[in-house]
């Protein structure tokens, strides 16, 4: 009897097809962003444009490393090994 051979048969193949799946969600999300903004983009410059950006994401960064600091409280104080 043959079995059908299917690419989530194996972790890889559902490793790589949620990858592509990923990869084709970041490229829409790059695409929908590139045509929001494309406007200001030109008006400042990509290297203000992606300073901007990059300043929006490390004060992102900031503000969730605040939230995780009551989750690590108290771990300075664990004993050196």
């Amino acid at each position: 009897m043959l079995r059908r051979v299917c690419a989530t048969d194996s972790p890889a193949g559902g490793y790589a097809i949620k990858l592509a799946g990923a990869a084709i969600v970041i490229l829409f999300l790059g695409l929908i962003a590139v045509l929001i903004f494309d406007k200001i983009w030109f008006k400042i410059g990509f290297g203000a444009a992606f300073a901007v950006v990059a300043c929006v994401i490390l004060v992102f960064a900031w503000f969730t490393d605040r939230k995780a600091k009551k989750t690590r409280a108290g771990i300075d104080e664990l004993p050196h090994i």
